[in-house]
């Protein structure tokens, strides 16, 4: 059986990465439909793509922190 600390830990990794795709894919359709709607070609795709990338980055490194063990934590017991 798999362990349920395991399960919690990559379900939230497999979460953080698709959040970071999934900002980045909304930054590069938000700007080629803006583009294509003001004549822009790809100064607005360019932006809101680097905009995405720095909110999943943000959001990633944020998620990264926060399931760090805190130094008052026991280490975790490994059973076989």
């Amino acid at each position: 059986m798999l362990d349920p600390e395991f399960l919690r830990r990559a379900g939230g990794a497999t979460a953080a990465a698709a959040e970071l795709a999934v900002a980045v894919l909304l930054g590069v359709f938000a700007g080629s439909w803006l583009d294509s709607r003001l004549g822009t070609a790809p100064v607005l795709l360019l932006l809101l793509s680097l905009a995405g990338l720095i909110v999943g980055f943000v959001r990633l490194t944020s998620w990264l922190k926060s399931s760090e063990p805190s130094d008052d934590d026991d280490p975790p017991v490994h059973r076989p």
